[in-house]
């Protein structure tokens, strides 16, 4: 209550600003918070409801950055669109759970294309040009000698070939991408 007004809980605790800006975890708790604790619900209640707000919102997936690398010529548009059309997908669903962002197991990322070309703990991975001096494609076709990492995806069968080959021409066309 201020001035004898019932105020709501949201705004006691300054929850105005996540509201505002649309967050709809924040609006979806506080309406469940409402219809149980009545409108001038307690301040705990409230200072709960925005604890788990703040908690979800860092739970759900990061946002991409926007793109980085912007194409001069048509050539590497044509490559970008290949990367994100075709090749980013499979590396999504097959990789980035491993090596992406902050997962770099064996020190491999496939976050930018300075860390692809970087490699990992077990060499370069990527020579754009040259698909096979690389050993992306040595794991993704489960082959080389034990000394290698093993095969990937890791859990999982071989990709089909013809993401095999895709990748492959994402390599030998330059092994470009949007980051």
């Amino acid at each position: 209550m201020r001035d004898g007004v019932a105020v709501p809980a949201f705004q006691q605790i300054g929850m105005t600003a996540y509201l505002k800006r649309g967050d709809a975890a924040a609006v979806r708790m506080l309406h469940h918070r409402t219809e149980r604790h009545g409108q001038a619900g307690s301040r705990a209640a409230a200072a709960g409801t925005l604890a788990m707000a703040l908690l979800c919102i860092g739970c759900g997936p990061a946002a991409e950055p926007p793109p980085s690398f912007h194409p001069s010529t048509p050539a590497e548009t044509a490559a970008l669109s290949y990367y994100i059309g075709t090749i980013k997908p499979v590396f999504k669903e097959n990789c980035f759970r491993c090596h992406y962002g902050l997962n770099r197991k064996s020190g491999f990322n496939l976050g930018t294309r300075a860390q692809v070309l970087r490699g990992g703990n077990h060499g370069v991975a990527v020579v754009p040009g040259h698909p096979e001096q690389g050993l992306l494609m040595v794991v993704l076709h489960h082959a080389g000698p034990p000394e290698h990492p093993m095969p990937m995806p890791q859990k999982g069968e071989m990709l089909p070939q013809a993401e095999l080959e895709s990748i492959a021409k994402w390599i030998a066309d330059g092994a470009i991408m949007d980051r």
